[in-house]
């Protein structure tokens, strides 16, 4: 049988596969992880991932964290796709795995906010595009920060805020909520030297 780093780019691009279905299989099957359902899409317990964990549900930044948490510590390499409208996850196989080309290992796209779906470069491109944002490879391919990350989620709390605000939820909750996540969000974005 011949080791990770000497099997052909199919056989590779299998056991990639074969390593996702299993960690689908216990994070949405047996855990029961799943989407946000739209009605509580813009609630911001839904990026908060102690509440995630707790709910089970998420966004998709959210879903895509922990599914990137899960793939690191099986031993996947995993990162963040930080596409317009949609975050999804890339994952390849851990370097020592690969040939040494490192531009034919395979990559898969994952939506983790859609179960756990599985896309190459070509279908996310379409997925993309279908929204109107004609996304290049080079784009999917780029691997995001955790800055960026750190930074898109603090933008999707604030945008969560604003829309029960506008809503007219005005609870104390809310309005404390809003009001904290108002002045994190600015510190933090001027902390880290970013636009809100």
């Amino acid at each position: 049988k011949k080791s990770g780093a000497e099997a052909p780019t199919a056989e590779r691009a299998m056991m990639l596969k074969t390593r996702l279905e299993a960690m689908n299989t216990v994070i949405y099957d047996e855990l029961k992880f799943h989407a946000v359902d739209a009605d509580n899409y813009y609630d911001p317990s839904s990026n908060v991932l102690h509440d995630v964990l707790s709910n089970k549900s998420g966004q998709p930044i959210a879903m895509c964290i922990i599914y990137i948490s899960v793939a690191n510590r099986i031993g996947l390499e995993a990162w963040g796709v930080n596409a317009p409208s949609h975050f999804v996850c890339g994952i390849s196989l851990p370097s020592q795995e690969r040939s040494g080309d490192s531009k034919r290992a395979p990559v898969v796209f994952v939506d983790a906010f859609d179960g756990g779906k599985q896309y190459d470069v070509e279908s996310l491109q379409e997925f993309f595009s279908a929204r109107g944002f004609p996304l290049t490879r080079e784009f999917l391919l780029k691997r995001c920060s955790d800055v960026q990350i750190f930074t898109r989620m603090l933008a999707n709390l604030r945008n969560a805020c604003n829309i029960l605000w506008t809503r007219g939820v005005k609870n104390a909750d809310t309005v404390h909520r809003h009001v904290f996540l108002q002045k994190l969000t600015m510190v933090c974005l001027q902390a880290l030297n970013c636009h809100p």
